[in-house]
């Protein structure tokens, strides 16, 4: 009897002390959501430009269901879709898996979503810019271009460049996720019984589809049901 209620003590101290680590940024590594990394993988000493959302680590919060948010200074690497954090020195990329809800970097707020790339299904993280009956979505999107050789000795040889890209826009909807091109003409589509509403909307508030504050608006608009 007294063995079975040390063991039952010991149990429930080892879930009270995990709660409480679970909220350190060094308890990530411990519930399997940090991957180690090589610093000198993400130098990029060579390439002009960057791939960062900010190069300098900020301070963020991580949220996982059914656990207290994590707060630690975190940095949005957009070309590897990566987020990433510092720990004892050492560099780590986020691992996302079922318990990811989202991640608050630099002012954004990064979810996983899965998405279509043409014809083929892709996930990665996206900037979630409304929430609600109907989302929007944003993905940053940075280039690597080569290094340019130079053709002859009065021109400079170009090294490789990291640039900033178009972003792309997703409308979702009754889980279904949607590439929106900013144009009117894929409005149809999108939006279906209720686009009678949503011509009403932008008519009547002059909104303009390729702007991303006025879709915000107009999806606001329509999930609150007001005019």
């Amino acid at each position: 009897m007294k063995q079975a209620i040390l063991f039952f003590i010991l149990i429930v101290v080892k879930f009270t002390v995990y709660g409480q680590n679970l909220n350190s940024s060094s308890n990530l590594r411990m519930i399997n959501l940090g991957l180690e990394k090589s610093n000198v993988e993400y130098e990029y000493k060579e390439i002009k430009g960057t791939p960062y959302v900010n190069d300098e680590f900020k301070p963020g919060t991580i949220y996982y269901s059914n656990a207290e948010p994590v707060e630690i200074k975190l940095r949005f690497n957009i070309y590897d879709n990566v987020i990433q954090y510092m720990e004892g020195g050492k560099l780590y990329e986020l691992i996302i898996n079922e318990r990811f809800l989202s991640a608050e970097v630099n002012g954004l707020k990064l979810v996983h979503k899965n998405y279509f790339e043409g014809t083929e299904i892709k996930g990665g993280l996206l900037v979630e810019l409304i929430e609600g009956n109907y989302s929007m979505y944003k993905m940053l999107r940075v280039e690597l271009k080569e290094a340019v050789e130079r053709t002859s000795s009065y021109e400079e040889q170009q090294p490789p460049t990291f640039e900033r890209m178009q972003d792309k826009y997703y409308l979702a909807h009754n889980n279904k996720m949607y590439f929106y091109n900013r144009s009117k003409k894929s409005l149809p589509e999108i939006f279906q019984e209720d686009y009678p509403r949503v011509q009403e909307i932008m008519n009547k508030r002059k909104l303009n589809t390729k702007k991303e504050a006025d879709m915000i608006e107009l999806i606001s608009t329509l999930n609150t049901g007001n005019n």
